[in-house]
């Protein structure tokens, strides 16, 4: 089969506890997707960009990348692919493979589905460099980044700087208590119309992107922490235990024990 030829896939990886920084000029052209945790990311002489949570960056030869955790100790799970080839060219001349250092960062609004991917194309790839199926969700993680990005510039609204920096506190912090009612009253909009403008920003509605912070977080604390199932369910905003644990198995499909006994960090 020759419909996926010229990519090779010659390094990936998935680790749930990472920590550090990274500082290079890659050989390789990649995704880096940041599933969890907080970051910076510095592309070239660019001034350093900060986030929390599900982004995703590419990174490419001839530019200095440096990215990784802000604080000393702090965890963070990150997942990568690296390829070659000269199909590399095809996909930065169609504008699918963006090269953009001034605005590197792309919000992944199905972080699960898209971790998921990398997982695949990492078990795809463990015996082969250019396993068609793999090329193709390489690509398909491309196509996402660029309907994010574009979706992004597209919400482009009077709203749009506190809808980014509402998001970022809620990823940052979602433990917190958030009142959507007066933050729609803060827009002066109604409150279905902030919802939907939410939803446009960043694929789900308020309450349910609250719901999947909470859940990354505590996911994140029964990783890397001796907290126990209660203590990292309030930890991370949840005030019921078992309605934490229900929706925790609908999500990860494990439940919160089983999810730390499979964690390598806590092995």
């Amino acid at each position: 089969m020759d419909y996926f030829d010229g990519l090779n896939i010659v390094m990936s990886g998935n680790i749930p506890h990472h920590t550090g920084v990274i500082v290079n000029t890659p050989m390789y052209y990649s995704i880096q997707f940041n599933y969890s945790g907080s970051f910076f990311l510095q592309v070239g002489d660019h001034k350093p960009v900060y986030a929390s949570g599900a982004y995703a960056f590419l990174t490419y030869p001839e530019e200095k990348f440096s990215y990784g955790t802000c604080e000393r100790n702090s965890r963070r799970h990150h997942a990568y692919i690296c390829t070659c080839g000269e199909r590399i060219n095809k996909l930065i001349e169609s504008g699918l493979f963006i090269c953009a250092p001034d605005d590197p960062l792309v919000s992944v609004l199905c972080a699960d589905r898209f971790l998921h991917n990398i997982k695949e194309m990492i078990k795809l790839t463990s015996k082969t460099e250019n396993n068609p199926r793999a090329v193709l969700l390489f690509e398909e993680l491309l196509l996402e980044m660029y309907e994010n990005r574009k979706r992004k510039n597209r919400c482009m609204s009077p709203h749009t700087a506190f809808l980014n920096n509402l998001s970022e506190e809620i990823n940052a912090h979602p433990e917190k208590e958030y009142d959507f009612n007066c933050f729609a009253d803060l827009c002066q909009i109604t409150l279905p119309h902030f919802r939907r403008i939410f939803r446009e920003h960043t694929g789900f509605a308020p309450q349910q992107f609250l719901i999947k912070a909470r859940l990354r977080k505590a996911a994140e604390l029964l990783s890397s922490s001796a907290h126990s199932v209660k203590e990292a369910a309030y930890l991370a905003g949840w005030q019921d235990e078992y309605y934490f644990s229900r929706l925790f198995r609908k999500h990860y499909q494990l439940s919160p024990g089983q999810y730390r006994k499979e964690s390598p960090g806590t092995k």
